[in-house]
């Protein structure tokens, strides 16, 4: 019964809350290929040969003045933030992590009161907390920061797996009133961090440290994204704990690869749609 395996992806995805890293492995890592028959993604001559083609899932999120919501995700109870604090949201140094107060973080999307910006609030538990504010690399490798990701490339091309110059990575510092750019050009043998472009302007930042970690709040302009209706996105947190560089990281959608390919980017809508997407869903 071919169907069988079908209908069982189709119950993770369903039943998954914001796990869509969960549900690509499940339908592309492990799943035979003729499995996507019925999705045009594999074209066969005979039994013994076919054409793949790569699908990736990210959940679709909107919000309004008060509050974010996950379509299809999130409860009424808990739409009020994304808490990230189970090990499966780990991509780097699993086997290191020692629960939710070593590393975890809350993200929280709303627009500003007169709905001209959105507000990117993330909270993270960090049992020790490492500064390095110098703008290099070396706040990503040697120090904590969150790094958030947004893939403003027209909407046709969103969730392809690669990067142009309108695919950004922000970094933010704990305790920094500043945020940068990643200078993302791979002739570059080591990438760095610049200031934002006039593109970005308008672009605030707060953050500070905490009892129990840090705190950053970015607000960013909805003119920075022109007409666009939706933009892909994701946040990561890097933790360092010692002298040896950056021990772990934690992902909300995506993963440990989102510097490479933006496939696995949740999607943020901009303008309402309807009827309202629920994933999407992006072969190539």
């Amino acid at each position: 019964d071919r169907s069988r395996p079908l209908l069982v992806v189709i119950r993770v995805v369903l039943d998954a809350q914001h796990l869509s890293r969960l549900v690509n492995r499940i339908a592309i890592e492990e799943l035979e290929a003729w499995y996507f028959g019925d999705w045009e993604a594999v074209r066969a001559d005979d039994d013994l040969s076919w054409d793949v083609k790569w699908v990736t899932w990210a959940p679709v999120i909107w919000c309004d003045n008060t509050r974010m919501f996950i379509a299809g995700a999130l409860s009424d109870s808990q739409q009020d933030s994304l808490r990230v604090e189970s090990a499966e949201h780990v991509v780097i140094g699993k086997q290191r992590w020692r629960g939710a107060n070593d590393l975890s973080f809350t993200l929280r999307i709303t627009r500003i009161p007169d709905k001209t910006a959105l507000q990117f609030r993330i909270v993270v538990r960090d049992d020790v907390v490492v500064v390095k504010p110098a703008w290099d690399f070396g706040c990503l490798l040697f120090g904590d920061c969150v790094e958030l990701f947004i893939d403003h490339r027209p909407l046709a091309d969103q969730g392809k797996p690669f990067f142009t110059d309108d695919v950004t990575m922000l970094a933010l510092v704990p305790g920094e009133r500043d945020v940068r750019m990643a200078s993302w050009t791979f002739e570059e043998v080591q990438p760095t961090l610049i200031p934002l472009n006039d593109r970005w302007d308008g672009v605030q930042v707060r953050s500070d440290v905490t009892p129990n970690g840090y705190y950053v709040e970015l607000t960013i302009p909805l003119a920075v994204f022109g007409n666009l209706p939706a933009v892909g996105f994701d946040v990561l947190v890097d933790d360092t704990d010692g002298r040896r560089g950056r021990s772990k990281q934690m992902v909300a959608f995506g993963w440990e690869n989102n510097f490479r390919n933006p496939s696995r980017f949740a999607t943020l809508l901009l303008k309402p749609l309807r009827p309202t997407p629920q994933w999407r869903v992006t072969v190539h």
